[in-house]
């Protein structure tokens, strides 16, 4: 993009630093006590299926058990992180939404926006944030109220349980990206039998049992109903990824929470089932989610909380598209 504002550029290198960006929504925003719907979707980058069932994993075991989960969730093409993520938070495929590199440069975001400005046009009025180890979801992510990317994982754990363990101001809708299992995969190779590959989903799934212990220990836990989502943007197979084979397109889907059935499978699921499916546990209506090339996973569309606060008419309406300076330096 031409005659790039070189606040946009110190901005995107913050991001890169791990620097913490306010992107202005506050007044959007209502108290947590007032927003028991509550969701923590989790990203895990580059993990295969099938190295889950390997690897020794009793915390995402322990959620499988009691949730529902699809062993079988087929990530988009090409299978690589930009087109990835943005069919996990968009709900469309790439044909859509119009990424097919990590660049993210040809983001149709007006006609397909991330997951904050759905829900914001849902009605949805929480407090969202993103903590990713991957500087471009901070773009797909511009619009939440609080948006920041580390260089590690251990970082992203931290900055999660910090941000769960506040009394004021924790986020209602949770975003979290890690990323050491994909450059253990680009490092070592992506197999199920590959020890620092299978070491890295371990190492995901000690920090999952923290941040768990983190949010249960929460002030309001008890009042509060929270749905956690894991999934993956794709697998891989020698050390590469992107190319239309099982090994790079099946990762996995789990969601548990208030009202999801005990143990069940979910078959065949989708990348783009990611935020159809969230969107469905928030009571989000029907109309609002024929924009999605995904279908809810293992919730019923009837399902509603009464303190959901969305607003009583609401219609899913395009809204005028105003620019982040990310996504500018982005182009």
């Amino acid at each position: 993009m031409q005659n790039k504002n070189p606040c946009s550029i110190q901005i995107f290198k913050a991001l890169k630093l791990g620097i913490v960006l306010f992107l202005g929504l506050a007044p959007l925003a209502i108290s947590s006590e007032s927003t028991p719907m509550k969701v923590l979707l989790i990203g895990w980058d580059g993990v295969r299926a099938d190295a889950l069932q390997q690897a020794y994993t009793p915390h995402f075991d322990s959620l499988i058990r009691n949730g529902s989960y699809s062993d079988s969730c087929w990530s988009v093409l090409p299978s690589r992180s930009g087109p990835g993520w943005t069919s996990i938070l968009t709900g469309v495929s790439p044909a859509k939404h119009g990424v097919t590199d990590n660049k993210l440069s040809t983001w149709k975001v007006k006609e397909h926006p991330g997951l904050t400005r759905r829900l914001r046009e849902a009605g949805y009025l929480g407090r969202i944030a993103s903590v990713t180890h991957w500087a471009p979801l901070a773009q797909l992510n511009w619009e939440a109220d609080y948006v920041i990317d580390f260089p590690s994982d251990s970082s992203v754990e931290v900055q999660a349980r910090q941000l769960l363990s506040q009394t004021e101001n924790s986020p209602d809708f949770l975003f979290l990206h890690f990323d050491d299992a994909d450059h253990a995969g680009h490092t070592f190779g992506f197999h199920p039998y590959m020890p620092p590959y299978r070491l890295a989903l371990e190492h995901l799934d000690q920090r999952l049992g923290r941040i768990l212990a983190t949010l249960k220990s929460r002030q309001n836990y008890d009042s509060e109903h929270w749905l956690i989502c894991i999934t993956s943007d794709h697998g891989g197979h020698y050390r590469h990824h992107g190319d239309d084979v099982p090994e790079d397109r099946r990762t996995f889907l789990l969601v548990q929470g208030p009202g999801i059935e005990l143990g069940s499978r979910l078959g065949l699921a989708h990348s783009e089932d990611v935020l159809p499916t969230i969107m469905a546990f928030l009571g989000i209506r029907e109309n609002a989610l024929v924009y999605f090339d995904g279908i809810p996973r293992g919730i019923s569309l009837e399902r509603r909380f009464a303190n959901f606060p969305v607003l009583e008419n609401s219609v899913y309406k395009p809204s005028v598209y105003s620019e982040s300076p990310i996504f500018q330096q982005a182009r």
